[in-house]
């Protein structure tokens, strides 16, 4: 009788994550400098965050999409929970929880890209934001490929 044992999950992304504090801190860098054009204006997703923050006091918040005064309040919201989650990825020692709170940050700072690129019917300011996007795609599929391509790379340059 064959016994199979199949890998757990966090077993196959410790596998091919890269989890490194530096990757870890570019994602975030990256994130937080997509620029997002808003009236005359372009500000940055880290100022964003700060500036929009007391909005989430008020009584009639919501998390819907359909206007833009509650479209960037809701972007920085998941933005700030992306980087606390990714924050906290570095802080914890235990490799379980550190590949579970880095994808369940990279989620939320993906969720917040797709919050700024939902509708670009009704705000025209997304044209602005689609080339500094750019650097934060590429820092999320070196997060998680990023192994493979390592372990690819040198099992090439030793044949």
């Amino acid at each position: 009788m064959r016994i199979v044992v199949y890998p757990r999950i966090e077993e196959i992304f410790a596998s091919i994550m890269t989890t490194t504090s530096r990757i870890k801190i570019l994602t975030i860098i990256s994130h937080g400098l997509i620029l997002v054009g808003a009236g005359h204006g372009i500000v940055v997703l880290f100022i964003l965050e700060i500036l929009f923050f007391p909005y989430f006091t008020q009584t009639d918040f919501s998390f819907s999409l359909h206007s833009v005064d509650n479209h960037f309040p809701l972007i920085g919201l998941t933005s700030l929970l992306g980087q606390i989650c990714i924050l906290l990825s570095i802080l914890l020692k235990n490799v379980k929880y550190k590949i579970t709170m880095q994808i369940i940050g990279i989620s939320w700072l993906w969720l917040g890209v797709g919050y700024l690129l939902y509708d670009n019917s009704i705000d025209h300011y997304i044209n602005v934001s689609i080339l500094t996007i750019l650097p934060f795609i590429v820092c999320t599929m070196w997060t998680f490929i990023g192994q493979t391509i390592i372990h690819t790379y040198n099992s090439i340059i030793e044949k």
